[in-house]
């Protein structure tokens, strides 16, 4: 089974027994399944039926509405239960907010008070947050929280009734669980092997090196006051944390008026800079923003947001590739010169400033984007003597910014933390424009995501799937006449899930509990900032008759962790830097495994592959950072190193030219596989339309149909009966239902 497939394992543990139920949506709104009389209210009924298993699946809640349902509405039952349920992290400020703190059980006074005034305000009560101060020593121990359960396979009675309702015989359930629960089995050991030996074999590295071990944790002095937060109602006060109210008041507010220097914070930039003169040794410009974007960390808790740019000046060509081959699609992307960044989040589509392959940010008049050019001063410069050309200019750079800021515990305010990605890797030809069209999807705080909470999110997921192919198929007239440049802004509004993104997280968040067991068993530890990973994808130039092929992998932009527990005597026992050698392991686990020779790029297979040939690692230092080469001066492959921090020991494997695990993909049929989004999209269509027979219709309905499709068994692999009867009914029974769509309007 390929390591994406495997990876999603994570996932499809989560969906539990009642997503399996959504397939019984067929035969109860159409029939016996074998023909579909109206798909479109069968798309509907899908949708409504996933929503309404939600109260099916196993695990606690992690809505505010099942909580109210669970508890009650009185305060005093809502404060003991967030106190008993929820346990107690010391970092300071708003970070994972109440929805967050709901689902990870773990938050420290803010989040905690704000997840217990939300819940009262729902309850009818009004709330204000207050803001004070407690002794230090008053505030509880940090909690370690707890591993997931292991899901628990049905017994033969379960099964009977599950294949009663769906038609799946107990003998193909129990078989199909059986190979799910081995496939995890075996990415979980191959996981945890890699792990320990990469561990070991860094860590004496450094040990014999002699790198001193950084201290963990950051206590506070016993008797000094802390910034502490609790709730203030009409009834009395309440404290989430402490149980009862120790705290000295300073200042009380609504939810909706806390202060912003109290919130995490996330910015995401985009930037260019132009080049001009020689190439070689080019005049670089002052950098530019294309792009700014600032968000609160608790809206994105488990959200995911898209980075990308849109071609703007091949849009009549696009326009008249209604029937072509994916070379032409390709080759007109390829010829793209302006382009418009943008970011799409839960809340919509932000769009940038448009700027093109000179480097110059672009000007919009009137609907129509023209370069910012400067013609002159005044009388002198319009009708004066004709000024010499100027020289010409290129994109020299393209880049993304992160930047994570946010107060520490008691108040303190920090320097931000800023992560710099490259997105421009090659400033010349078709790889220059490829490079500008990547995607790059982000999720914040996947370690923080529980699997129940997984399960809600994928049947909401499947929802809003089949809300979209509804409207989509709405316009069937509009479909008969689809090219290239249409079905691109038709699809813009497609639900966003990358399943690596959530497997990551859930599978992170699993083993660094064992990993803790292992390596550090007295440790308790917690996140000051909020961890981001991305997955990224690419086109990239194979340069061979004009092959195009594609590199994705996930990319870990922030992992840090604080540590609090007796001072680790080796590196093989400092959790920060074990959990950072756990991140570039789970980085390689999770990648699609390609074809043939394609090259894959991580840091933990480049120690494999050089220990191999007898060549073992090196150390070099240099200010407060120590770097771990795994790779040869002479190897073939790229350089690759662990990159480690000798303040606190965070780690996380390195990559020359960028710090992400990639995967090269060389196949169109691997492309399709590994791209995300509208591009994805347009190329599988251009492969249908390249074949004798299909109409537009057909391949533009198909496409759309094998999305939604895919959506529903996205999460197959699981070693529940959900994921499994999902994978196998619900799946195809959403390709049956879209399909009767197509062949309804298709011929007409």
């Amino acid at each position: 089974m390929a390591a994406r497939t495997v990876c999603r394992i994570w996932l499809s543990f989560v969906v539990a027994l009642g997503v399996c139920l959504a397939a019984l949506v067929v035969p109860a709104a159409g029939g016996s399944g074998e023909g579909v009389d109206d798909p479109r209210a069968m798309l509907s009924a899908i949708g409504q039926y996933a929503l309404s298993l939600e109260d099916m699946l196993e695990g606690g809640p992690t809505e505010l509405e099942a909580v109210l349902e669970k508890v009650g509405l009185e305060a005093e039952l809502l404060a003991d239960w967030v106190h008993g349920n929820v346990g107690f992290e010391p970092y300071g400020g708003i970070m994972k907010g109440a929805r967050g703190a709901l689902v990870a059980r773990r938050a420290n006074a803010a989040d905690q008070a704000l997840l217990l005034a939300t819940l009262l305000e729902h309850a009818g009560t009004a709330a204000e947050l207050v803001r004070g101060e407690v002794d230090a020593d008053a505030l509880p121990a940090p909690s370690l929280g707890a591993w997931e359960e292991e899901p628990v396979e049905p017994d033969a009675a379960t099964l009977a009734e599950i294949a009663a309702r769906t038609g799946v015989t107990p003998e193909a359930l129990a078989g199909r669980l059986r190979s799910a629960r081995i496939a995890r089995e075996r990415f979980l050991e191959d996981l945890w092997s890699r792990t320990l030996y990469d561990l070991e074999v860094t860590a004496a590295a450094l040990d014999a090196a002699g790198v001193p071990v950084p201290r963990g944790g950051r206590p506070v002095p016993a008797g000094e006051s802390v910034e502490h937060w609790w709730v203030r109602t009409p009834e009395g006060d309440f404290d989430p944390v402490l149980g009862n109210v120790r705290g000295r008041a300073a200042d009380a507010f609504a939810i909706s008026e806390l202060p912003d220097d109290v919130f995490h914070l996330l910015t995401v930039r985009l930037l260019i800079q132009r080049g001009e003169g020689d190439r070689a040794a080019p005049e670089l410009a002052e950098p530019e923003d294309v792009l700014e974007v600032t968000f609160r960390t608790p809206d994105l808790f488990g959200e995911e947001v898209a980075l990308s740019s849109v071609p703007l000046d091949v849009a009549e060509e696009l326009s008249a590739l209604a029937e072509s081959a994916p070379g032409d699609l390709l080759e007109s992307l390829a010829r793209a010169t302006q382009f418009q960044p943008q970011l799409r989040t839960p809340q919509g589509m932000l769009p940038g400033h448009p700027f093109d392959l000179s480097g110059n940010k672009l000007e919009v008049r009137r609907g129509r984007v023209e370069a910012v050019r400067d013609i002159g001063v005044g009388i002198t410069g319009l009708f004066g003597p004709r000024r010499e050309e100027p020289p010409p200019t290129w994109l020299a750079g393209y880049w993304m910014e992160l930047s994570l800021e946010g107060p520490e515990a008691g108040g303190r305010a920090v320097e931000p933390i800023t992560v710099r990605r490259d997105i421009l890797r090659s400033p010349e030809g078709r790889q220059a424009v490829f490079d500008v069209l990547a995607t790059r999807e982000l999720l914040v705080m996947p370690d923080e995501l529980s699997e129940d909470w997984m399960g809600r999110r994928f049947l909401r997921y499947t929802a809003q799937w089949a809300e979209f192919a509804q409207d989509f198929f709405a316009r069937a007239e509009f479909l008969r006449e689809m090219h290239a440049g249409a079905l691109m802004e038709a699809l813009g509004d497609m639900p966003l899930l990358t399943p690596e993104l959530y497997a990551f997280g859930l599978a992170r968040r699993r083993e660094l509990y064992r990993l803790r067991d292992a390596v550090a068993p007295e440790a308790v530890f917690w996140r000051d900032r909020p961890n981001v990973v991305s997955y990224v994808a690419r086109l990239t130039d194979v340069g061979e008759d004009g092959a195009v092929g594609m590199q994705a992998g996930l990319d870990i932009l922030h992992n840090g962790l604080v540590v609090q527990g007796p001072p680790a005597a080796r590196w093989s026992e400092h959790l920060p830097f074990a959990a950072g050698v756990l991140d570039t392991a789970l980085e390689l686990v999770c990648l699609p495994e390609p074809q043939g020779d394609a090259r894959r790029s991580n840091a933990s297979l480049a120690l494999e592959r050089s220990l191999a040939r007898g060549v073992g690692p090196r150390v070099e230092t240099a200010d407060d950072i120590a770097s771990v080469y795994v790779t040869a001066a002479d190897a073939p492959e790229p350089t690759a190193w662990y990159r480690v921090s000798l303040a606190d020991g965070t780690s996380l494997g390195m990559m020359e030219g960028g710090g992400q695990a990639t995967t090269d993909y060389l196949l169109v049929s691997q492309v399709v596989s590994v791209l995300t989004g509208t591009l994805s999209s347009l190329i599988q269509w251009s492969v249908c339309m390249a074949r004798d027979g299909p109409t537009t219709a057909e391949c533009v309905g198909g496409l759309v149909c094998g999305l939604f499709a895919t959506a529903i068994g996205a999460f197959v692999p699981f070693t529940d009966v959900a994921g499994v009867v999902i994978g196998t009914i619900g799946g195809e029974a959403a390709g049956q239902t879209c399909g009767a769509m197509v062949a309804s309007f298709a011929g007409g």
